[in-house]
């Protein structure tokens, strides 16, 4: 399925991942964006707990995230923006002091984990002495019959396309590793066409 991009006069040539997403909600709730096996409609409940847990984002406060490869990561990005933060996104393959080195060029406090946490992660967190929050478990997020708080991302694009989106880093393979700060920018309409069929 394609989403219409083309510009009218209710449309503004440009837009930023947040406000796609909210404007595709909006306009058209039952599409389906992504899929995975089950077939439950993918649900942005995630920001409300950011707000609830750490409250409204000052500055664009660092959130660390390191977990499976699932869709945990573009919903964590989204509702990060969204809710005033942004994502660094740290390798499990790094080693202690790479992770540590790489926290601390993030300026990231916070650590956000699933139930279950590594002990690689822990040594992390302790070292950094970083404050841990649990996160739901994807299941709660797919699998929820709760109607999920909307939370629009209410700044223009003039506004908000060059706030901080999320922090990656080189590869491990350099003797130094160093992070990389993505703008919101980045996530323009001309990044994002259309969304293929599920």
């Amino acid at each position: 399925m394609t989403v219409d991009t083309k510009e009218t006069d209710q449309t503004p040539r440009w837009r930023l991942l947040p406000q796609i997403i909210d404007d595709l909600a909006r306009d058209v709730p039952a599409q389906i964006i992504t899929s995975i096996p089950k077939t439950d409609e993918v649900e942005d409940g995630f920001v409300d707990f950011l707000d609830k847990t750490l409250g409204k984002g000052k500055n664009f406060e660092t959130l660390t995230y390191v977990g499976p490869s699932d869709l945990r990561y573009p919903i964590l990005a989204l509702a990060a923006n969204k809710a005033g933060y942004k994502m660094f996104w740290t390798s499990p393959r790094n080693s202690l002091e790479a992770h540590c080195q790489l926290v601390e060029a993030s300026q990231s406090t916070i650590f956000l984990t699933l139930a279950y946490v590594a002990p690689s992660i822990h040594a992390i967190i302790d070292k950094m002495k970083m404050r841990q929050i649990v996160i739901p478990e994807l299941a709660d997020w797919l699998e929820s019959k709760q109607k999920p708080v909307y939370y629009p991302f209410t700044r223009t694009y003039e506004e908000s396309y060059l706030d901080p989106c999320m922090i990656i880093h080189t590869s491990g393979s350099t003797p130094t590793q160093f992070v990389f700060l993505s703008r919101l920018d980045a996530s323009a309409d001309l990044f994002v066409q259309e969304f293929p069929n599920p």
